[in-house]
């Protein structure tokens, strides 16, 4: 029941530190430093047309997601939409 947070055991006080090691990193400070890295990440300068290439560059057309900060052209046209094919490149003279 306590393997995964061995200190919330009623008798955590007895063992921990004597028959079983301390904590090697503190969770609640670790996720607020991790946060703290990821939004302060997020807020830096280049990040929005960083996120944008990436999606240019490996998202899914099928998505529908549109790049981040930026409005389609038109109303209803999606940003990352395919152009219409050309034929020459569809067919092969074999």
């Amino acid at each position: 029941r306590y393997l995964q947070e061995p200190w919330r055991f009623d008798a955590a006080s007895r063992i921990i530190g004597r028959t079983y090691p301390e904590r090697i990193v503190d969770l609640k400070t670790s996720t607020s430093v991790a946060k703290d890295r990821v939004y302060g990440a997020r807020r830096s300068a280049g990040f929005s047309a960083a996120a944008d290439a990436i999606q240019d560059k490996h998202g899914s057309r099928k998505s529908g997601m549109r790049a981040t900060g930026q409005r389609p052209k038109q109303p209803g046209q999606q940003r990352n939409a395919l152009p219409k094919s050309d034929p020459a490149q569809t067919e092969f003279d074999l």
